[in-house]
């Protein structure tokens, strides 16, 4: 008997353990549906199996970094290439001197080629006439419709210095590539900034939160056919601006705005592994399946949860109505897109194995068509999707484990047996989801720009205003003459009454201001040294802890945090800062900032950190102070060994070598004679 139990105590511990080991189709705390979805059921038969979103999403360009971004001008008349430098390597305009050509109408001068002289007068007389027609011909300027998105909101606002277009031009660092290309017009521009770095994470959530806005000023500038409605700046310029100009600021005032605290859902991990190389190196059995699952555990490119991603679509989609932004790449590149529809078209249920079925019920295989929209070239009128015109639809297979009472517990995913170049990317890798921000915390200007776009326009005239009013004030004239006496009982009637909801208004007034006195006592009498007590407690604390800790700063009432982020990849470091009347709140907005940063960021095969701290607490700080020759007088009486200052070179790094490699480069350049370089080391507070 005695072994017969031990026999089955084992069989139920093997059993227990295989089981432990067969769970993995459960969701862990990151792929948890709470963290994308309020509200929300996990029984599969209450969630629709289809379902599309309220509002009718419209698609656009992404606006990459290596294009400049939104300071890329889209709209040329002339035949110039896409990629060419004249698009994203022009000089800034001088506001004024561009306003003066406008308005001189040198925008509309039209130069004539060299062709239009061969064909006239042939090709020798036709070269020469060419060279003395551009000695006198009158130079034009680019029109207003050609200018980029960010220089066409620039010249509405007036603004003189450029501002969104230069800091476009500092966020995408283009013009380290236009140097690059103007050295080397045969350089590869996938070296010094990838192809898709852009800014579709700002791009994908505006596509389904605002409305496809409309062209302005002009209907379409080849035509050049007037719309009624139109856009002027403060000197009298109109500025037309295409849907696709529109677009690109509703992208750009989402990524400069910062989000409401707290609002913003992500289900998921985000994955830094460069996933095609991998299933390339399988395929070529370079390694095993078990290695490759190893690297994808390390990376979090398990991706989604079947189960949590099913239950976020059917609950916002289909139920809400509202849409939600998906990374449909799997790999380290980030491609967000709006998801729009779904539709489940293929439904099978398949058998539980007998580990499971003490927790899983239902194992039910899925074929899901997901709707999400793709980029589309820049347009001037308004584009409304259709078809696979700026939608594309992915067809994603797994598998739903369903509980006794019919809920969804997880999910996988059904793994493609091939292994071709394209088999990794069979799902997502996040979800996620903002809400709008208003204008004034992003663009302030753009709010009108938007209004207009969706025809909402309202005309003040001020002609028929007056008129209207001096109509009525005359008839009222007219009136009151004839009704002399009426008037002045009126306006004794009007006075008396005034003067008594005067007195109504100080005694009602003035007895709030009593009862409140009254309130006010008896809490004080009551709570109040319990109050200034516990006040001067939190008061003492907070300020104790400001002072032990080197990452709070106090402001006033308030506190500032400091968070440090910080990556392997070319010693890149960053600060970050949250103010707040707690620590606890300062140092949440901090890191958040932090966080989105590290997010947005486009970094391979990488570490990234976010810590509590300053850049200064970290870093090496080295300085290399040049001296000059001393006087030979000073040298041979006083034995002055060094002369005046020559500059400084300095260098922060996380390593003393690195810090001082190259202002110490930078001083020996510049020295010979006598010269000579003070080395300064500045320790930090933290060594990593």
């Amino acid at each position: 008997m005695k072994l017969i139990c031990l026999y089955l105590g084992l069989l139920v511990l093997i059993s227990y353990a295989h089981s432990e080991e067969n769970k993995d189709f459960q969701w862990d705390y990151e792929n948890h549906p709470q963290n994308m979805v309020e509200n929300y059921t996990t029984k599969l038969s209450e969630l629709p199996t289809e379902g599309e979103i309220l509002n009718r999403p419209w698609s656009g360009d992404y606006w990459p970094t290596q294009k400049g971004g939104i300071s890329y001008r889209w709209y040329v008349k002339n035949q110039i290439s896409e990629d060419s430098v004249q698009r994203f390597g022009y000089d800034i305009l001088n506001m004024k001197q561009y306003e003066k050509n406008l308005k001189n109408k040198k925008h509309l001068i039209v130069q004539k080629t060299k062709l239009d002289f061969i064909k006239e007068f042939g090709p020798r007389e036709g070269q020469k006439k060419y060279t003395d027609y551009i000695k006198t011909a009158p130079k034009g300027v680019i029109s207003p419709s050609e200018l980029s998105p960010a220089e066409k909101y620039d010249l509405l606002m007036g603004d003189k210095n450029w501002s969104l277009t230069r800091w476009e031009r500092e966020r995408t660092d283009i013009m380290k590539l236009v140097e690059a290309i103007k050295i080397d017009p045969k350089t590869n521009r996938e070296d010094i900034i990838p192809s898709w770095w852009g800014i579709c994470h700002a791009w994908a959530p505006a596509t389904i939160l605002y409305k496809n806005p409309g062209p302005i000023g002009l209907s379409d500038p080849k035509t050049e056919k007037n719309l009624p409605i139109k856009l002027r700046n403060y000197s009298g310029i109109e500025v037309p601006f295409g849907s696709s100009d529109i677009k690109a600021l509703l992208s750009i005032h989402f990524d400069i705005a910062e989000s409401i605290p707290n609002t913003e859902t992500f289900l998921g991990s985000r994955c830094n592994l460069d996933m095609e190389n991998y299933y390339q190196k399988l395929a070529r059995g370079e390694i095993s399946e078990e290695e490759l699952f190893e690297f994808l555990e390390k990376n979090s490119c398990n991706d989604t949860n079947a189960g949590s991603f099913h239950i976020a679509l059917a609950n916002l989609i289909g139920h809400y109505k509202s849409g939600f932004v998906m990374d449909h790449d799997r790999g380290s590149e980030v491609w967000n897109q709006g998801v729009v529809s779904y539709k489940v078209i293929e439904q099978k249920e398949k058998e539980v194995p007998l580990d499971l079925k003490m927790t899983v019920s239902k194992i039910i295989s899925i074929v899901n068509e997901v709707t999400w929209i793709t980029e589309i070239h820049q347009k001037w009128q308004k584009v409304i999707l259709k078809g696979r015109n700026g939608l594309q639809m992915s067809s994603y297979k797994y598998e739903l484990y369903l509980d006794h009472a019919g809920n969804i517990i997880g999910g996988k995913w059904i793994e493609k047996k091939n292994n071709s170049s394209e088999s990794w990317k069979d799902r997502p890798d996040f979800l996620w989801m903002r809400p709008k921000v208003s204008f004034k915390s992003g663009l302030p200007g753009l709010q009108k720009i938007y209004n207009f776009s969706q025809g909402k326009v309202e005309i003040f005239n001020a002609k028929k205003m007056w008129k209207k009013k001096s109509r009525k004030i005359i008839n009222a004239q007219k009136f009151i003459k004839n009704t002399r006496d009426l008037t002045k009982e009126r306006k004794k009637e009007k006075e008396n009454y005034i003067e008594s909801l005067k007195l109504k208004s100080i005694m009602a007034f003035k007895s709030r201001v009593e009862d409140l006195k009254k309130r006010n006592k008896k809490i004080k009498e009551k709570f109040g040294g319990l109050l200034s007590k516990a006040r001067r407690n939190i008061f003492k604390k907070t300020r104790e802890v400001i002072k032990k800790r080197r990452h709070l700063e106090k402001k006033g009432d308030k506190v500032l945090c400091h968070t440090f982020y910080y990556t392997d990849a070319k010693q890149n470091y960053r600060d970050f800062k949250g103010l707040s009347k707690s620590i606890s709140s300062a140092c949440e907005i901090a890191l958040k900032n932090c966080n989105r940063y590290k997010q947005s960021n486009k970094i391979r095969d990488n570490t990234e950190f976010c810590l509590k701290g300053k850049s200064e607490d970290y870093l090496y700080s080295c300085n290399y102070t040049l001296y000059a020759n001393p006087d030979p007088i000073r040298w041979f009486i006083k034995k002055i060994k060094r002369g005046r200052k020559m500059g400084t070179f300095s260098h922060k790094a996380f390593l003393e070598k690195l810090a001082c490699q190259i202002p110490k480069e930078k001083c020996q350049k510049r020295v010979f004679w006598n010269r000579s370089c003070k080395k300064e080391v500045k320790l930090p507070f933290v060594k990593l």
